[in-house]
């Protein structure tokens, strides 16, 4: 993953460690020694990264292939506090000759970690640099937190002494006396605002535009839902519809893969089609990855971006944090049965919560242990859930000083903040380990916009269809994957159709509706593959192997979670493991890319 690093306040042999540390997975990066420290980064084709002004002046970025084609004086000015543009959506470090700032963008989409400490501050994209740099200790807290929904408040990390900066925050340090300060910035969710469906769809247009290449070959990440559908949809206003490839990753025989083709075809965009296979599971492959984008969990997207850079793409997008325009990240994401529904009925009417129920309903009611750690790991577990409670009630206590004032959007922002900016855009992530990426859905002016619009006005994808039915009408005649009517029928109908489908499968044999058949994991071999490299002493591999056992004689269906439980538990191994980070990517022969079938070459 591109990204940028720091030191200030350090022994330079210490700037000079955290260099090489941050190096290691890319073999050089683009670094200048200051007089009280480093600065640094990497980026993709020789992208230009660090920048010099004439007052002095240095800064590097982290973010979208855009970012590294801006005009400098384009990102920031000075005001005489820092303001980032309004076109930015990004990570940015400067260092002046009295401050050094870190500012991260509104939407999180890219970490950046940082640690304070008595010697100065370390700063880095990835987490492990710092961590293997300070031998830091574990934070069990943030551990059980991602344990729990893979992802930490608080700006926790895994690691004792090292915070994530959160979106929006801009941390100031001041060399001289070795303070640091952080200041808010985020306006999203602050206010509510009324938008119609031509002045969204002009937003979004602008995002896209602002996202979008147009010297470059892009591909989209396609799935059979709204999101990728409506940036696929307002892509072609922009890009040639035969300059864009749209990838999909499933099953052979699928509802999702059928509608999703006739999207692209419908749009006359050239679609490919990447089947599910032990090839997603390429252990050495995705230890590559880790060690540039520090998660393996979306492995299908690691696989994606492999297949897109042999292809001569140049940058991948999708549909992350169109949850928002869909109006996904409500507060039913936190109830169960009678009290969902209800609070459903309620949010379709536009009847607020209380901001004490909000509470109530994110908080941790029965912390349990993980199914797969070992029972002795957490010690006392009611410690862990008070220490987890007390992070959420802080999270959401920042937002209201922020000024977030509806219950709704209250939910929202914490739902974004957690589970679509750290876990959901590790997908985006995972592709940084081969391309450039580019999330539209992000764009600092349509995110804002977004967030305002009242959760009632976008339920359902309510605000997407009134879009695509003005604009594009053609991509509403064929279904979404949840249901087998044309996605313009008014969302009753649409339920209506998926129960009935629901209902005719176990009768029938019909193709299934989801993109994920894991059948070639039935047989364990992957699986306990997995479990063979993981080195720490927190797992339960008995347990592990009992329930890949398991799946030889269980229903299908057990297969997935089980492979998701353990990405998430091999992403863990592979961040607390005491181990170097991995040395430069061998020659493209070594991973069967050069004249092999095993990463094909997609015509673009």
């Amino acid at each position: 993953m591109p990204g940028l690093f720091g030191a200030i306040g350090y022994d330079q042999r210490l700037g000079e460690r955290l260099r090489r540390q941050f190096s290691t997975p890319w073999g050089d990066c683009q670094a200048v020694r200051l007089p009280n420290g480093i600065l640094g980064g990497h980026a993709f084709q020789d992208q230009k990264v660090l920048h010099a002004l004439e007052n002095g002046m240095h800064f590097v970025v982290d973010g979208e292939r855009t970012i590294y084609h801006k005009v400098e004086t384009d990102l920031f000015c000075f005001s005489p506090r820092l303001e980032i543009s309004k076109t930015s959506k990004d990570n940015v470090a400067i260092a002046t000759q009295d401050l050094w700032y870190l500012a991260t963008d509104w939407s999180g989409s890219f970490p950046l970690y940082y640690a304070h400490t008595r010697e100065g501050l370390l700063f880095c994209s990835r987490l492990r640099p710092i961590a293997q740099i300070l031998r830091s200790e574990i934070d069990m807290v943030g551990l059980r937190q991602f344990l729990h929904a893979c992802y930490m408040m608080s700006g926790r990390t895994f690691y004792q002494g090292i915070a994530r900066l959160m979106p929006g925050q801009v941390l100031t340090y001041d060399p001289s006396n070795n303070r640091a300060s952080i200041e808010e910035t985020s306006k999203a969710w602050v206010g509510l605002e009324q938008s119609s469906p031509s002045e969204t769809w002009d937003g979004l247009i602008r995002a896209v535009s602002n996202s979008f290449g147009q010297d470059c070959s892009n591909a989209i990440l396609m799935s059979g839902g709204w999101d990728s559908r409506t940036v696929l949809a307002a892509a072609t206003q922009i890009v040639d519809s035969r300059k864009l490839l749209a990838y999909y990753h499933g099953g052979q025989v699928s509802f999702e893969k059928k509608v999703t083709a006739e999207v692209c075809h419908s749009l006359e965009v050239k679609f490919h089609h990447e089947l599910l296979s032990d090839r997603l599971f390429d252990l050495d492959v995705l230890k590559m990855g880790f060690s540039r984008t520090e998660t393996v969990f979306f492995s299908a997207w690691h696989r994606a971006a492999l297949v897109l850079s042999v292809s001569g793409v140049d940058c991948v997008s999708s549909g992350v944090f169109g949850e928002i325009l869909g109006g996904h990240y409500g507060r039913t994401m936190f109830l169960r049965g009678a009290r969902k529904i209800f609070n459903f009925l309620l949010q379709g009417l536009g009847q607020d919560s209380s901001m004490t129920n909000i509470f109530d309903a994110l908080k941790i009611h029965n912390l349990v242990k993980p199914s797969l750690v070992r029972s002795e790991v957490f010690g006392n577990i009611n410690e862990l859930q008070r220490a987890m409670n007390d992070d959420i009630e802080n999270s959401l206590k920042r937002f209201i000083v922020r000024g977030i004032q509806t219950p709704d959007q209250l939910v929202e922002a914490f739902i974004t903040e957690h589970r679509a900016s750290q876990h959901i855009s590790s997908q985006m992530l995972s592709c940084r380990a081969y391309l450039d990426v580019s999330i539209p859905f992000s764009d600092r002016e349509f995110f804002t916009l977004v967030s305002r619009i009242p959760i009632t006005a976008k339920l359902h994808n309510a605000l997407n269809r009134r879009m695509l039915q003005q604009y594009l009408p053609k991509v509403l005649k064929v279904p979404t994957a949840a249901a087998p009517i044309s996605a313009a029928m008014p969302i009753w109908a649409q339920e209506v159709s998926r129960l009935v489908r629901r209902i005719v499968e176990e009768r029938v044999n019909l193709p299934p509706m989801s993109w994920y058949d894991w059948e070639f994991l039935k047989n364990g071999v992957v699986l306990n593959n997995i479990v063979d490299d993981m080195k720490l002493d927190l797992w339960d591999k008995n347990i592990i192997r009992q329930r890949i056992a398991g799946l030889q004689v269980n229903n299908a269906a057990s297969i997935g979670p089980l492979m998701q439980l353990l990405l998430i538990a091999w992403t863990v191994d592979l961040m607390l493991r005491n181990e170097p980070s991995s040395n430069p990517e061998p020659a493209r022969a070594d991973f069967g890319i050069a004249g092999s079938t095993t990463v094909p070459r997609i015509p673009v």
